[in-house]
């Protein structure tokens, strides 16, 4: 593995790597993370390339996954982009059944798994073998590592050809040396990574994520309770969506965080709106009573 700061730079490591040209094609879904999304745009653009979205409902099977891919795919398709746990819509896709087809024609797989360190349990080494050359995950998130803490994995195949995007004086030693090693980067995020862990295996890491889905069910359902709705069914992750009126996203988050003493994120998809609800060991019962009663007192109220 390699370190970068979070996932969204190693996005743009894998693109320029790929040093895609004029008729080039890359496809990603419609949860795909927004900075992801205009990594692909920029770098597409940059080589008269072009982005292909495969459109999803908000609850897809891995077949409509697969499916909807399918369809974006050509001859001169270069990259799919595939999340493992959604950030806008805390989907649990299958990817490595994803994977393994599209491998098979020859497209580069990468998975954006920017939630998935301290939630899943899994073998990156057997998902290369499934066909994903290239996962990245950060450890910032539930790990709790400090901010700018992540990692990119690249299956052997890969590590011939991923570059990192400043030239450094460790450039000829290729993956993973050359993407960690950057100069005067800040690296104590990195060095603090490993106390994060620890934490979690004293804990239990199953203890943990067990704790983890239970408290985002209990959490969706006071919220949805508050509101008059109710959660959108959800898969094992510590993550839960409740439907949520607004008209701006973002302008509702700032009048909330204003009004109410909480932190929270609502999230858009297909135009309807969401509160992602969230849980880790220093959440308790009493922040989704107050989250509710926030929220319940933006929609009176607009």
């Amino acid at each position: 593995m390699a370190f970068v700061p979070n996932v969204t730079t190693a996005v743009s490591v894998l693109l320029g790597s790929l040093r895609l040209t004029a008729g080039d094609e890359v496809v990603t879904t419609s949860h795909a993370y927004g900075a992801a999304s205009m990594a692909m745009q920029r770098y597409a653009v940059d080589a008269d390339a072009r982005v292909r979205v495969a459109e999803l409902t908000l609850t897809p099977d891995t077949g409509e996954i697969l499916a909807a891919i399918n369809e974006k795919l050509t001859a001169r398709t270069r990259l799919v982009l595939i999340d493992q746990i959604t950030s806008m819509t805390a989907r649990l896709f299958d990817v490595a059944a994803i994977a393994r087809p599209l491998a098979e024609r020859g497209v580069v797989v990468a998975v954006d798994a920017a939630h998935t360190p301290g939630v899943l349990d899994l073998d990156v080494d057997a998902l290369a073998d499934d066909g994903v050359a290239v996962w990245i995950g950060n450890l910032h998130k539930w790990v709790c590592a400090p901010p700018g803490a992540a990692v990119l994995y690249a299956a052997p195949a890969a590590r011939a050809w991923l570059r990192p995007l400043v030239v450094s004086w460790r450039e000829e030693e290729g993956y993973p040396t050359a993407v960690t090693y950057q100069g005067t980067s800040n690296v104590t995020s990195w060095l603090a990574a490993p106390a994060a862990i620890a934490l979690h295996e004293e804990l239990g890491w199953e203890r943990v994520r067990a704790h983890g889905i239970r408290l985002a069910e209990q959490g969706g359902q006071i919220v949805a309770d508050a509101l008059g709705t109710k959660p959108i069914p959800g898969d094992p992750v510590p993550m839960r969506l409740v439907p949520f009126e607004c008209e701006e996203r973002f302008a509702a988050m700032a009048a909330i965080r204003e009004a109410h003493p909480v932190e929270l994120a609502i999230t858009e998809y297909a135009g309807d709106h969401f509160v992602r609800v969230r849980a880790h060991l220093y959440n308790t019962r009493e922040d989704y009573v107050a989250l509710a009663r926030a929220c319940a007192a933006y929609v009176t109220h607009n």
